[in-house]
């Protein structure tokens, strides 16, 4: 069975994906979400900034429609008029949810004009998190790290979209915990360290349904494949708890994105 990564990156100055393609076949995986490169205009981009991005992320779904999914990159601290036309116009693209990164934490109010954009129409939002007691809320100037607090804070006051709070391994348990109650929080498992016992907790608490496999891989460099993928595959869990992981979960919330 073939695995879908639900957490992958180009840089900027990539515009084909063809040399990793083969690569990625060979691995076990044949489907990739493209979040767009995040970082690629630092923390804070503008609104210009955002759509270079988005064309890049987008001339790449194009390129391999049957191999990539993407996903538009959003900042909420800017205008959000602006923000809404920038989702439409990624929409007409193809787009089949809403990354967003460090821009403003995920409890920050500013999200909500693209958080009830995103229940009318039915699009996921991935939303970067990370452990904030071991690295400090601002890690950089301008760097706002979300806490799966803030990820169940933001799950509160929307709780008819679907929220992907990225990073499973560095949230830990503690942040599978804070947003357990929160039926509409699912974890992807990329990034970290593979840390024996979070996928087998993550799974205890959340159940099987509410995780999916992700690498944060960021063409042509990032993490590599194989170690995010052993952390499921090695995991104390049922063959069947794999399977959704690795391919079914995934395949379940880009369909509901296409509805």
């Amino acid at each position: 069975m073939y695995a879908i990564d639900f957490h992958t990156h180009p840089h900027l100055h990539i515009d084909d994906l063809t040399p990793w393609v083969e690569f990625t076949w060979r691995c076990g995986i044949d489907r990739i979400v493209l979040l767009g490169d995040v970082l690629g205009r630092g923390y804070d981009p503008t609104i210009g900034q955002v759509r270079q991005i988005n064309d890049n992320n987008f001339g790449l779904v194009e390129k391999h429609p049957g191999f990539c999914a993407g996903f538009c990159f959003l900042n909420a601290t800017n205008d959000p008029r602006e923000s809404l036309e920038e989702l439409d116009r990624c929409r007409t693209m193809g787009a089949v949810g809403v990354k967003m990164e460090v821009s403003a934490f995920a409890s920050d109010t500013r999200l909500d004009p693209i958080m009830r954009r995103l229940g009318e129409i039915g699009l996921p939002l991935l939303h970067h998190s990370w452990n904030t007691w071991s690295m400090g809320r601002v890690s950089a100037p301008g760097c706002n790290q979300s806490d799966s607090a803030d990820i169940a804070d933001l799950a509160g006051r929307f709780p008819r979209v679907t929220i992907i709070a990225a990073h499973l391994r560095p949230n830990g348990l503690r942040g599978v915990w804070e947003v357990r109650e929160h039926r509409n929080v699912l974890f992807d498992t990329s990034g970290g360290q593979p840390v024996t016992g979070v996928i087998e907790g993550a799974v205890r608490l959340l159940g099987a349904d509410r995780i999916l496999y992700g690498s944060d891989a960021y063409f042509p460099d990032g993490r590599d494949y194989g170690p995010q993928l052993a952390c499921i595959e090695a995991a104390r869990i049922p063959n069947r708890a794999k399977e959704k992981l690795m391919r079914f979960n995934a395949l379940r919330v880009l369909e509901e994105a296409r509805r």
